[in-house]
């Protein structure tokens, strides 16, 4: 099951490396 969302996580982050660092940046920060 961590598999699964450890892979969710890793799509999210490329998705937002392309949306914009400023995103995965505060994302982080919650994270």
């Amino acid at each position: 099951m961590w598999r699964r969302s450890c892979l969710r996580y890793l799509q999210v982050l490329t998705q937002a490396k392309k949306m914009g660092k400023e995103r995965i940046s505060s994302q982080e920060i919650s994270a």
